[in-house]
């Protein structure tokens, strides 16, 4: 494979934070059974204009986006409502991408 195949093929391989990943997580939160919406953020707490919201069972999410509020939702399912405590590394080593 030569060199511009190769790079091809990489970005295939690479999934990226954009505007079209945005509603696949929106879509997966409502497969799961929440209620999603979008509500203006007049108080800027997020220093965007809208925050992104999904409750489902009298618990209420809220981020900035879909893809943040896929991953709090994700993270309560794995490491349950007490998540807080969960027994995780505080600290990680980052290596640089090749």
């Amino acid at each position: 494979m030569n060199k511009e195949d190769q790079e091809a093929n990489s970005i295939k391989n690479i999934i990226i934070d954009y505007g079209n990943t945005h509603s696949y997580a929106a879509y997966k939160l409502v497969q799961w059974g929440y209620e999603v919406s979008v509500v203006d953020d007049d108080a800027d707490f997020f220093d965007y204009h809208s925050v992104w919201i999904a409750e489902k069972d009298g618990k209420r999410y809220a981020a900035k986006e879909p893809l943040s509020l896929l991953g709090l939702v994700a993270m309560v399912q794995e490491y349950g409502e007490d998540w807080e405590h969960s027994d995780v590394a505080r600290v990680f080593s980052v290596q640089p991408a090749e």
